[in-house]
């Protein structure tokens, strides 16, 4: 995962970009952070109290049998 491209002389906040929901400024404008595939970005988003911690359902939606 990554987000950006930035301009050189962008100041990035280690704590904003830790965040999953917010939009970042980039070259090409606004974005979420993104895969490493064309046209797919991420938005993290969880009701869940334990967010950002490994827990039951992640595990169980990660989950892919050999």
């Amino acid at each position: 995962m990554f987000t950006g491209p930035f301009k050189a002389s962008t100041k990035i906040s280690l704590n904003d970009l830790r965040n999953l929901n917010k939009l970042h400024r980039s070259i090409d404008g606004d974005t979420f952070w993104r895969l490493d595939m064309p046209d797919t970005w991420v938005r993290g988003y969880n009701e869940n109290a334990l967010w950002g911690r490994w827990n039951y359902p992640l595990g169980v939606t990660l989950f892919r049998p050999a």
